[in-house]
């Protein structure tokens, strides 16, 4: 409370009206809470500045300088001479960053190896067709339902679906990255990112909230300029789970086939909750539903593939999800 009444005494005045008196009780303020008790455009710098006051780590030199205030500076001095306590801890710790510093050098050579070569898969043996097959059986011909179906899904002709990512205003810190990977997972080949000039089928949209949301999603979509359909994805930025009220997509926004809402936070990623799993699953159950064709049956017939529906005027209609699909 002493830094925010250092920064603002109107802040501090409002924050105790609220019944905000401890530091226990304003480290859990979000970006949403700091909305609903600064709101308005006016006020957007000085959310940011209390939540950068709020949030903001001890910083190094004044967690020492505490220290030095414990401890006489003769009894630092005659610490670090001859046999001092602090003669050898001293070189413990030089040798800590020499190794550290080793091993930091070690992760950014092998996470740029990983990232090159991410990058590179996709478009391995594709054209900048989107009907390239994908997934496809590399182990020979062997006795497998039609369509090459294996663990579960289908790996024939027109199975791939190409996605594009969009990111909104404000810092995801990589969270958008690591859901697509949990998406991803259980269809492996079969969904994957536009490289190139290839067509991609549908948008994932990821809009950290930093405001207000139909404000964010307004600035998150305005570059988004084909009507193709949409995955949205509002990114709440919080130390934990709290409570969201359900965002009504506009009319004008029909390209949006689903809304999902997942937190995240700076330093520890993609939160582990039950709300980002259900994030993941209904994202899941959408593509598998209306975008990624199933495996076929015993009998032969594909499960769930439903067919391309017609307007009344005999025309596709393009906000149907499998439109784009027969579109290869």
């Amino acid at each position: 409370m002493g830094k925010i009444k250092g920064e603002n005494r109107h802040a501090a005045s409002v924050l105790e009206a609220a019944g905000l008196r401890t530091d226990s009780e304003i480290l859990t303020l979000t970006r949403e809470d700091l909305h609903e008790l600064f709101p308005g455009r006016q006020a957007f710098k000085l959310r940011r500045t209390l939540y950068d006051v709020i949030h903001k780590r001890p910083i190094a030199e004044q967690l020492l300088k505490k220290l030095k205030g414990f401890l006489p500076r003769d009894s630092f001095m005659a610490a670090l001479t001859n046999n001092g306590v602090l003669v050898d801890y001293l070189q413990i710790l030089k040798d800590t960053k020499t190794q550290v510093n080793s091993i930091q050098s070690f992760l950014d050579a092998h996470i740029g190896l990983l990232e090159e070569f991410s990058a590179d898969q996709p478009d391995s043996g594709q054209t900048d067709s989107c009907s390239q097959e994908a997934g496809e059986d590399r182990s020979g011909p062997s006795a497998s339902p039609p369509g090459g179906q294996r663990d579960g899904f289908e790996h024939g002709a027109g199975a791939t679906l190409l996605y594009k990512m969009v990111v909104g205003g404000g810092k995801t810190f990589g969270t958008h990255q690591t859901l697509m990977q949990k998406v991803k997972k259980p269809f492996q080949e079969r969904l994957r990112p536009c490289v190139g000039g290839q067509d991609n089928k549908i948008t994932f949209v990821f809009c950290p909230i930093s405001s207000r949301v139909g404000t964010d999603v307004d600035a998150a979509m305005v570059d988004i300029k084909d009507d193709k359909p949409i995955i949205l994805v509002l990114m709440h930025h919080t130390h934990e789970v709290k409570p969201v009220s359900s965002m009504k997509v506009k009319p004008d926004d029909a390209r949006v086939v689903l809304h999902v809402n997942v937190f995240y936070h700076e330093t520890r990623g993609l939160l582990k909750c039950d709300q980002n799993d259900a994030a993941v699953t209904e994202i899941q159950n959408k593509l598998e539903k209306s975008f990624i064709q199933r495996s076929y049956d015993r009998g032969g017939h594909t499960q769930g593939g439903g067919a391309v529906s017609k307007s009344a005027d005999g025309n596709y209609n393009k906000l149907n999800p499998k439109y784009w699909l027969s579109q290869k």
